[in-house]
């Protein structure tokens, strides 16, 4: 399912996606990453920034833990949780953002997280993948991450979708 293919989104670089959604839409994108082994523990990776202006902190994290053998996420909730997969494989991450409301995690069928988050907003016409604006006490957090799958749609999926969508 989720394959060895991908680019690589080094240090300071990222994916930007034009996505035509309206200001106020609610979405979700679908994202294959991989993060390898032989990255600093507790590094930083930006998975997705929805601000197009590169204007604030991206929403979503992950970093390898301590013992080098799996992912934290972050995201936005001010705390680290388990992401339930490991360093050197693919990992589909699904986040969902209802405007006004609530947003959501999922990372290879599984909910991380689901917490009201107002920086996910649509603010302007593009998305970054691999990308943040560094501005946290001048931490770098965009090291290098792997993207092998990007999709945008434009409405929230359902909790089913967010399951499935890890065996496709």
């Amino acid at each position: 399912v989720l394959g060895d293919t991908g680019v690589r989104l080094p240090t300071y670089q990222g994916y930007r996606c034009h996505h035509g959604l309206p200001l106020d839409a609610s979405y979700s994108v679908v994202m294959d990453v991989r993060i390898h082994s032989d990255a600093d523990v507790g590094k930083l990776r930006a998975v997705f920034q929805p601000n197009p202006y590169h204007s604030t902190d991206s929403c979503f994290f992950l970093r390898a833990n301590a013992g080098q053998t799996a992912l934290d996420a972050w995201v936005a909730s001010g705390t680290w949780k388990a992401a339930g997969c490991d360093v050197d494989t693919w990992a589909r991450c699904v986040l969902t953002y209802k405007h006004g409301g609530n947003k959501t995690l999922y990372i290879n069928g599984q909910k991380i997280d689901v917490r009201a988050f107002e920086r996910m907003k649509v603010t302007g016409d593009s998305f970054y993948f691999g990308l943040d604006n560094n501005t946290w006490g001048g931490t770098i957090e965009d090291y290098a991450i792997d993207l092998g799958y990007a999709a945008i749609y434009n409405r929230v999926l359902t909790d089913a979708e967010g399951a499935e969508l890890h065996s496709r």
